[in-house]
């Protein structure tokens, strides 16, 4: 890749272990980490200060300050980085989770005082945190997730949204957290980070031209090509002279090898009404009981 880009012949490939000293008591050790994201992703280790550089793995969103270590950070950039760690892990490493594993056992193999990741704050006071972070990132790319709920939705004409506004109604009352995120105006990055925390996902979006709503189903479709899987979900929305919505969302989620666990879905000709809050009230409180058991915090 080296060569690709820039032409240059002068290049050195190691394998794992392989060292190079750089005088003065300083030893660096290379252990590569193969598709965190990239091929020719690797650790590189400091021995005599155990320090690790982790390269992408280990990394956050998120400009940093004044404050680059952990142990400088303060309680509102804990909460800064632990939002943009989610996003940065959501949106570049979740489709590499299963390699990401293998780099977090390698990791745990080394005696590490420091880690320095290529992006986000370097960690020398408490290095197994993000460890322990990162692994949980991985349980949510999963299905696993934070106590909160994620509403994806679309409305036409409002018919949609009358049922949101009753459905949100629920969720308040019940004192559940949740991201309501209408589609297309919220970011594909912030779309995927709030799906991919959340123990749970409602889909709030009419039947379009015989499918799907479009902006939702391309939402989904990212969300898929993210291989966020496991997630437990219940999808509701109106239709007029057909429907057709259910029929693209199955095959959206078949497609893409989701794996999300759906409740039965609740659909309305034109406006909602009284029978339809009801069966919708009955799946949110379903949803919501399922979703406890999908919380990692």
């Amino acid at each position: 890749m080296v060569s690709s880009f820039y032409g240059e012949d002068k290049i050195r490939t190691v394998k794992e272990g392989d060292t190079l000293d750089l005088g003065k008591g300083k030893l660096l050790s290379f252990h590569p980490v193969a598709n965190v994201h990239w091929p020719d992703t690797m650790y590189t280790y400091e021995k005599s200060t155990k320090t690790l550089f982790s390269c992408d793995m280990f990394g956050a969103f998120g400009r940093m300050g004044d404050h680059l270590f952990d142990d400088l950070l303060t309680p509102e950039e804990i909460d800064f980085f632990e939002s943009e760690g989610i996003r940065y892990y959501s949106n570049v490493m979740t489709t590499f989770t299963p390699m990401l594993r293998k780099a977090l056992e390698k990791a745990k193999s080394l005696e590490i005082n420091t880690i320095a990741p290529g992006h986000g704050p370097v960690y020398r006071k408490n290095p197994e945190k993000i460890i322990s972070d990162y692994d949980r990132y991985s349980r949510y790319a999963e299905g696993a997730g934070k106590n909160e709920v994620t509403i994806l939705w679309g409305s036409m004409y409002g018919m949609t949204k009358k049922a949101l506004d009753f459905a949100e109604g629920i969720l308040k009352r019940e004192g559940v957290k949740y991201n309501k995120l209408q589609m297309p105006l919220e970011s594909s990055s912030e779309m995927i980070a709030a799906v991919f925390k959340s123990a749970a996902v409602i889909i709030a979006a009419p039947t379009y031209e015989y499918k799907l709503f479009p902006p939702v189903a391309e939402a989904l479709n990212e969300i898929g090509r993210k291989r966020i899987s496991g997630k437990t979900a219940f999808r509701f929305g109106s239709y007029g002279w057909s429907g057709g919505a259910e029929k693209e969302l199955k095959e959206i989620v078949e497609r893409n090898n989701m794996n999300w666990d759906f409740l039965e879905s609740v659909e309305f000709e034109g406006a909602p009404k009284e029978e339809h809050f009801e069966k919708i009230e009955k799946k949110i409180l379903e949803l919501i009981d399922k979703m406890k058991e999908k919380v990692v915090l």
